[in-house]
């Protein structure tokens, strides 16, 4: 069962997106984390044309 929890706030600077994730046990949790953020910016750039901000990725827990 997977699960993840995403918030997002606008504000003057742009979209703060906060998600809350758990990944696979034995991932490389930096690189997850990377992508994530960077397919979250430009996901949200494209679709909505809106700029973000920041994007606070947190891992809630590892599945094995």
């Amino acid at each position: 069962k997977q699960m993840s929890l995403v918030t997002a706030q606008y504000t003057k600077a742009g979209l703060v997106v906060d998600l809350h994730i758990e990944v696979p046990y034995g991932v490389n949790i930096v690189e997850v984390v990377k992508s994530v953020k960077e397919k979250i910016r430009y996901n949200v750039k494209e679709t909505l044309d809106i700029p973000v901000s920041a994007v606070h990725v947190y891992i809630d827990g590892m599945r094995v």
